[in-house]
């Protein structure tokens, strides 16, 4: 059954004006940070058709994002420089505008993305312009680490004596919470997202 996904927020005002907007329109920041709070939040476990990044910085952080269905290979991967950087990876939507997921920490230290398999990075080129630099990257297919992800989550699990049908029943969260600790694994933004991964995985054991 899919889950369930926000369709229009609603803004009432003081003076009874009521206005709606539609979710896909706002920034997608926006709609992250509204995803955190626990009234927009969905249950745990409930299957739909989503995707995720798998992030790996050079020092071995690992960090997972979520991201539509319909999203199907990576367009490219770019870091913005101003005052601060800012990562952007492009994933190309046959049914639409790209997917954009926005990288804030450390985003030219990025390693390796694995959607598709799992692409290492190089920086090809940097164009400056004003007090802004432009870092593009060229993503060199390195095999899959989502397999060994998988690996290193079974053998935690059984360490922990933990079956992918606990991950089902009561105290689920808690015994991913575990699980995740032991792995390293962390969300880019949202911690249901790096649980939905893991479940995901857990499905395949």
């Amino acid at each position: 059954m899919p889950s369930r996904k926000p369709t229009k927020i609603t803004v009432d005002f003081n003076d009874g004006l009521r206005v709606g907007l539609d979710w896909d329109s706002l920034p997608l920041s926006l709609r992250q940070e509204l995803e955190r709070q626990p009234a927009l939040s969905r249950p745990l476990g409930v299957s739909d058709d989503a995707k995720y990044v798998l992030l790996t910085w050079a020092d071995g952080a690992r960090e997972v994002v979520k991201v539509a269905g319909s999203c199907a290979e990576i367009n490219r991967y770019y870091v913005i420089s101003r005052l601060e950087e800012v990562g952007r990876l492009s994933l190309h939507k046959p049914d639409g505008y790209p997917h954009l997921v926005e990288i804030n920490r450390r985003p030219q230290e990025l390693k390796s993305i694995t959607f598709g398999g799992s692409f290492s990075l190089q920086e090809e080129k940097s164009l400056r312009e004003g007090k802004k630099t432009d870092h593009f990257y060229s993503l060199s297919a390195a095999g899959n680490d989502l397999e060994q992800v998988k690996k290193e989550m079974a053998e935690v699990m059984a360490k922990e004596n933990i079956s992918p049908q606990d991950l089902a029943g009561e105290q689920a969260e808690s015994k991913l919470e575990r699980v995740r600790r032991a792995m390293g694994l962390r969300a880019l933004s949202r911690q249901r997202d790096v649980f939905d991964f893991m479940l995901s995985l857990a499905k395949t054991m």
